[in-house]
């Protein structure tokens, strides 16, 4: 909330590089798929590139609410923020042409992933639903239902086989995506799911809720 962001070394532990002079809170950061750019989400409602070896500001992306996430796709030709008026806007990378905004009906969209073959987005937020979206139409092709409250956390598998969602009702559910039901239900938290992610080989998940730390889970 200072508008700083810090990066550490985890060799080291020490601090690397601090950007700063953001216009205002960061909610979310990423970096590029080849480790040169720093995506921040700002709730000044701008998406800010900087540059890792340099520390400047590089590209400011402009939006109509107040942003709450960023993600690069994995072939790292696009860019998605999620916002709180409940759109979801695509960016072309190398060009920050602004390709599409996604009107969905929830009132915020709290974060976004991309599926590996960069064909889809998994987003969730305030209205207990996941949305599928295709990519290149921008059309909401799956809505997926059973959480009670909203949904803080998304994640796709690196094999494209399952989605995972973390909402504020305490649990994590985990989908297939060739059925889209879900298969597994975590529900061992007395607190909101902030943050998931797959082991690249699949067989882990590791799910972060604020006073649990992160815990692993083998799902294979």
């Amino acid at each position: 909330w200072d508008g700083r962001i810090k990066a550490w070394d985890i060799a080291t532990g020490k601090k690397a590089i601090e950007f700063a002079g953001l216009n205002a809170g960061a909610v979310g950061c990423t970096f590029s798929p080849d480790g040169n750019y720093v995506a921040v989400a700002g709730y000044d409602s701008t998406i800010s590139i900087w540059n890792f070896n340099t520390g400047a500001i590089f590209k400011s992306l402009k939006h109509s609410g107040l942003m709450y996430h960023v993600a690069y796709s994995a072939d790292a030709k696009y860019i998605v923020g999620s916002s709180t008026n409940g759109d979801i806007t695509i960016w072309e990378n190398n060009s920050f042409k602004q390709l599409k905004v996604i009107k969905t009906n929830s009132k915020g969209i709290y974060q976004s992933a991309f599926s590996p073959d960069n064909k889809y987005l998994i987003a969730g937020g305030e209205g207990n639903i996941a949305y599928i979206i295709e990519l290149e139409s921008g059309k909401i092709v799956k809505q997926l239902s059973g959480h009670t409250e909203r949904i803080y956390a998304v994640a796709w598998s690196a094999d494209g086989k399952r989605v995972v969602t973390g909402s504020s009702d305490n649990t994590v559910r985990v989908w297939d995506t060739a059925t889209w039901q879900t298969v597994l239900i975590l529900s061992d938290f007395k607190e909101d799911i902030y943050h998931l992610i797959f082991s690249s080989d699949n067989k882990s998940l590791y799910v972060n809720a604020p006073g649990a730390w992160f815990k692993q889970y083998a799902i294979d």
